[in-house]
Parts: C-alpha cells; sequence; structure tokens
C-alpha cells in the first residue's frame, strides 16, 4: 500500500532573500522635526528596570537604543554619528563591555575621532551611578596597511549594568558607505537612522529586509527608524545570515557641480558606472590584461599540455592548471601576482588560478572568459547597481560547441564537471567584452549516494553481506576527502560505527581516490554471529549502510529561510534471501512521502516472492530557498525516514 504524507497545499511565498530597492534624493529638508531618541546619560526607569526581553527570554543582553545620523556634504568629509546603548542581562554577556571599532585607512579615507563611553549601574541604595572611560583606555590597533581598530573596555560593567558609548566617523568615501544595520547578535529594541543630503548630491538608498521594504517602500524618507528586532545570527542551512538582515545602503549616482565658463549655473555628473562599462574597467585593468594577453606564455604551456583523443582537451587543460598552481586558499577577485611569479611559485589565489585556466582555454581555441562571483560565505550578489566591492572571486565560463562550462581550478581532486560549493551563490557576471551579462550559476551534475546491498542469510549459521557504493558528486568529491584526511581504518570506523555495530567486517575495497572525474566507491563485506538459528522469530533490520543516523535539523526555533543549494540523493536497494526453514510474518509498509511544493520525497517499497526479499527506497531533496517555517517540514520529513530505516522484518521459523 502506498500512502502520502505532507499533502502538498497552495500557500503565499513570501522570501526573506535581499530585497533591494531604489530610491533618489537630492534633498535634506526630509528630516523630522523630532530629536533623537535618547541623550547621553539620561536613562529611563523602564531601562533600568528591564529584566528580560520579552520576544526573546534566553537573550543575555539587549540593545535598548542604536543611533545614527549621516551628513553628506559635497567638498567635505561624510560625517557619521553613531550612539548605542546596550543593558547586560546576564553575566554571560559581560564581554560585551569589549568594544571593537574597525576602520579603513587606506588611502586615509576614513578615521574615528570624539570617542565617548559610560557604564551605568544602580548600587545598592538604589542610586544611578556613572563610570566613564578615559581617553588613555582607547587604543589604535594596526590590523594591516589597510584597516585599523579602535579597542577599549567599558568599566565597571556587571549584570544589570547599561554601557552607552558614541563617536564620530570622518570618511572621504563619497561613493559607497558602509550598511546600517539595524540588528545585532543581540536583539535590539530601537535602532534609527537619519540621514541629511546636500543638495548637490544625488543618491541611491537600497533597501534590505522585510520590514525596511514593508515600512519604506512607498516612502520617500530621510529617516528610518525600527522596533523590537531579534538577534541576527547565522542558522545551519543559511549561507550567509546577512543576506537577510534589515539594512541600509548609500550610492552615489552623480552631484551638481559648477559650469565653466561664462555663463555659469550647474550641470550634472554622473559617477554611477554600468555593468557593460564595469566589464570593460576589469578586463582593461592591467592586472587582468597582463595575464589574458600573454599568448606567448600560453602557447608554451599548451604545447606540453597532453593531446590524448582519448581525454575532453577541456578536461587536460583544467587538469594541468589544478594539478600544477596549489590554491592559497585566499579568494580574489584582482591578481596580487604576475603570471611569471605564478608559474614559478605554483601558488596562486583564485582570481590567478582562474585567470591562468582562461587564458589556456582561449590559446586552445576555446571562447572563454573570468566571471565575478561572490561566494556563499560573502554573501548573496544583488544585480540592481554595478558594485565591484560586492565580488570576492573569479571563476571561468567556456563555450565548447553549443554546451557551457563553468570552471574552477583552485582543488586537484574535483572535477571540472563540478563547481566548489561556495561557487553555488545564484548567479556571477560573465566579463565578455562583446556581451557582458549576468549567468546562472548551477550544479550540473547528480549528487546521490546508491547502496546495492546483498544479504545471503539462507545458510543461517554464516551470513554474508556485501554492500556496493557508489558516491556522486558533491557526495564523491566529500568521501575522497574524507577518506585522504582519516585514512582506511578511520574512515571505515566513521561509515561502519552507527550502523554495523553487530556486524564483522571481512573485507574493504575503495577505489582510487586519485580520479577526480571517477565517482568514488567502496564495496563492504561482512557477516553477523548475531541471528540465533534456533530462535523461532529473526528480526531483521534491512536498511545496514545510510547516512540517516541523526536528524540535521535540530533547532526549535528557526528565524532565517533555508537553503539547499544542490540536489541530493539516497538510494538503496537490497536483494535478500532468507534462511531455509523460515517464512515472512510481518513487512515494513511501503509508503511514499512528499515535501511540501514538490521540494523532495522519500519512497520505500518492499516485496517478497518465496524466500527472496527486494527493497527499493529512494530519498531526493531538491535545491530551494524556502522560509524559516518550511523547517519544521524539513525536521518531519527526516524523522519519518529515520523511523522508517529503523524498522525490521519479521521472519517466523516453520
Amino acid at each position: 500500500m502506498i500512502s502520502t504524507f505532507f499533502c502538498l497545499h497552495n500557500r503565499v511565498y513570501r522570501t526573506f532573500f535581499a530585497l533591494l530597492l531604489t530610491v533618489s534624493f537630492t534633498q535634506s529638508g526630509l528630516a523630522q522635526s523630532q530629536g533623537p531618541p535618547m541623550k547621553w546619560g539620561k536613562v529611563s526607569d523602564r531601562d533600568l528596570a528591564l529584566k528580560f526581553v520579552d520576544y526573546d527570554s534566553a537573550a543575555t543582553a539587549v540593545v535598548l537604543n542604536d543611533y545614527g545620523t549621516i551628513t553628506f556634504t559635497y567638498g567635505s568629509h561624510i560625517v557619521i554619528q553613531r550612539h548605542t546603548r546596550i543593558k547586560i542581562l546576564d553575566r554571560k554577556a559581560l564581554d560585551r563591555a569589549n568594544i571593537t571599532l574597525p576602520y579603513y585607512v587606506g588611502n586615509e579615507l576614513e578615521k574615528i575621532t570624539d570617542i565617548k563611553a559610560q557604564t551605568i549601574n544602580v548600587n545598592a541604595q538604589g542610586k544611578t551611578t556613572f563610570h566613564e572611560l578615559s581617553d588613555k583606555q582607547v587604543f589604535d590597533i594596526k590590523i594591516n596597511e589597510n584597516w585599523q581598530e579602535k579597542r577599549f573596555t567599558l568599566p565597571s560593567v556587571s549584570e544589570g549594568s547599561i554601557i552607552e558609548y558614541k563617536y564620530t566617523t570622518l570618511s572621504k568615501n563619497f561613493s559607497f558607505l558602509d550598511a546600517w544595520v539595524f540588528q545585532h547578535d543581540i536583539p535590539t529594541l530601537h535602532s534609527e537612522l537619519l540621514a541629511s543630503i546636500g543638495q548637490d548630491l544625488d543618491y541611491r538608498l537600497l533597501l534590505q529586509g522585510v520590514r525596511l521594504l514593508h515600512k519604506y517602500s512607498e516612502k520617500n524618507s530621510n529617516r528610518w527608524m525600527l522596533d523590537n528586532l531579534p538577534a541576527l545570527i547565522d542558522e545551519p542551512f543559511t549561507a550567509n545570515y546577512m543576506d537577510y538582515a534589515e539594512k541600509i545602503r548609500f550610492q552615489l549616482a552623480g552631484y551638481y557641480k559648477s559650469k565653466d565658463g561664462i555663463g555659469g549655473g550647474l550641470e550634472y555628473v554622473t559617477t554611477m558606472t554600468t555593468w557593460e562599462k564595469l566589464a570593460q574597467e576589469v578586463l582593461e585593468d592591467q592586472d587582468y590584461s597582463s595575464y589574458l594577453n600573454r599568448r606567448n606564455v600560453a602557447s608554451k604551456i599548451i604545447e606540453k599540455i597532453n593531446t590524448s583523443e582519448s581525454t575532453d582537451r577541456v578536461q587536460q587543460i583544467y587538469d594541468y592548471v589544478k594539478n600544477n598552481i596549489r590554491w592559497n586558499g585566499l579568494y580574489r577577485i584582482y591578481p596580487k601576482k604576475s603570471i611569471a611569479e605564478l608559474l614559478e611559485t605554483k601558488e596562486g589565489s583564485s582570481v590567478e588560478i582562474n585567470l591562468l585556466l582562461t587564458l589556456l582555454l582561449s590559446e586552445a581555441g576555446f571562447t572563454a572568459n573570468p566571471v565575478l562571483v561572490s561566494t556563499r560565505e560573502h554573501g548573496k550578489p544583488q544585480r540592481t547597481y554595478p558594485l565591484r566591492s560586492q565580488f570576492n572571486h573569479v571563476i571561468v565560463h567556456v563555450l565548447v560547441g553549443d554546451k557551457t562550462y563553468l570552471l574552477n581550478a583552485t582543488d586537484p581532486l574535483r572535477s571540472y564537471k563540478i563547481l566548489d560549493k561556495e561557487d553555488l551563490n545564484i548567479a556571477g557576471f560573465l566579463l565578455d567584452k562583446n556581451q557582458p551579462r549576468w549567468i546562472e550559476i548551477k550544479p550540473t551534475i547528480e549528487t546521490r549516494d546508491v547502496i546495492v546491498m546483498t544479504a545471503d542469510l539462507s545458510d543461517i549459521k554464516n551470513p554474508t553481506y556485501q554492500a556496493d557504493v557508489n558516491f556522486k558528486g558533491y557526495s564523491s568529491l566529500d568521501h575522497k576527502k574524507a577518506f585522504l584526511k582519516l585514512g582506511k581504518d578511520a574512515y571505515i570506523k566513521k561509515q561502519t560505527t552507527a550502523s554495523l555495530t553487530d556486524y564483522t567486517l571481512t573485507n574493504f575495497s575503495p577505489s582510487p581516490v586519485e580520479d577526480a572525474e571517477q565517482d568514488f566507491r567502496t564495496v563492504y563485506q561482512f557477516t553477523s554471529d548475531q541471528i540465533d538459528p534456533d530462535a523461532k522469530m529473526l528480526y531483521i533490520k534491512p536498511v545496514l549502510l545510510h547516512s540517516f543516523q541523526e536528524n540535521p535539523y535540530k533547532q526549535v526555533d528557526r528565524r532565517l529561510p533555508v537553503e539547499h543549494d544542490y540536489q541530493v540523493g539516497f538510494n538503496y536497494i537490497l536483494n535478500m534471501k532468507i534462511p531455509a526453514g523460515y517464512q515472512v510474518q510481518e513487512l515494513p509498509k511501503s509508503i511514499l512521502v512528499r515535501l511540501p511544493e514538490n521540494k523532495g520525497d522519500f519512497k520505500y517499497d518492499i516485496k517478497h516472492s518465496g524466500q527472496q526479499i527486494q527493497l527499493s527506497t529512494s530519498v531526493t531533496i531538491k535545491p530551494f530557498l524556502q522560509p524559516a517555517d518550511y523547517f519544521l517540514y524539513l525536521k518531519e520529513f527526516h524523522n519519518q525516514v529515520m523511523a522508517k530505516f529503523n524498522e525490521f522484518i519479521v521472519l517466523q521459523k516453520q
């Protein structure tokens, strides 16, 4: 019998994914007449008495207020003033007293001034006391040639303390400012930003987040306020939690300047580039042209590469690069090493390796171009404005006849048919000088574990089992890396400890791990002495090897959307001979379980004929981006799978 769990249902799908809005500013007169939401040292009795956050009782601290002002005036600094007030609710949050303020010092673009901080306590007599930070307690720490930090620790902080600090940032970067993020990693009761923009400046506003868009998408405002915001923390099955933060960015579109010559007046100067211009600028940059135009270097390398007709030409070139140049672990969009240094040191960043790959493919006659991408950890890209800073990595786009390949030669174990998981981030920007454009980035081969189990129990005193396991796609790559890292014995233990505790392994045969183009395969042969030959009833678990030992969806409270970047699958096929003199009394029921919106399914089909039992089961989860409440469906789906895999076949002695 086939039963169905999770009826598919219609519902309005509303994603939290980085929504962006464009608003233009050319005036400063929009600011409301109301003053700042707090004054220095003036704390309400309610804040002093606060013991917990109504909507997050587990919070150890809370941002009471976070207020910022930004003043844009052409010809001067951008002035950013921030005043933050935090309540310490638990001793576990005492480290909130350690404040770090990073700022960009490259080209003297930013500096931080006027730091002021204090701790507010209530003593045993009920009197409010203030403990100020002295200037000597503020330290300036150099991080690298471009970044420094102001660091300080507020004094006399204990459970129940309120800490507050304010400072001013002076910035010369009119083109693009750091975002104002309304949320923190603790709850925020009130966050507010006021922008004062001179009439000679034209800025575009980029809004991200459900609440901001709901409140301000149809308003031309220069003051934004949000209340009772939840903590913004990382959660599993979300690539970058900042993709879902409530935040505002400013992008300079242009400015007005006085016209030259008689008559005067003003003229508008556009500063915002286009995607086409961005592609041109990158490709014509000396760092790129010094790679992509080195045909003399490329021709010599191409001559060395094996030209065997039995191997794909793209694969040959890809293999040469990944096997000869080691990735240093750094993502970049501009190379620091010259191509000569790269070939000499045999080590480079992602852009250096993949620009070399682009050059060699082009020299071999293929149409190959770099692709700007943002890794999953770096954040999802947005297409509204051509912002170079949103990218941190480069891969390669190559045409082979009517087929398109996306390549990333940073891992010697990875097939040319698959990208790194970090590359699977919706889309990338193709730097094609003739037709620069956005392209979709998605997996092109299947990821699936396939297990064929043969169980011969005809001789009840000497049952034998053999499992042929085939890992495909990313699963194959993951298992190859695990095998190399752990070694044979530790790998076997990790794979079998949970599922084969009552069995004795007699043989294990892995396929070679070095061939990136071949799936990783393993063969397990084992036996068991746990079957009692005199037992009237035998209980046999049909699903032995599998990865569903525990539910990965463990959270009780989920806030962020759930992301699944590529389809994964699991197939298990069992062919079993039951012991002589026994017959089947009971089999697990066949079922079909579907996830809502057709995002996955679980099939379990078992039958028997005479002394043979056959089981075919599969689990498939498709790629998706779903709201947080979908997490509950995934949790229950996995519970169903785990429960089914723990059911028994019951055999009765005749």
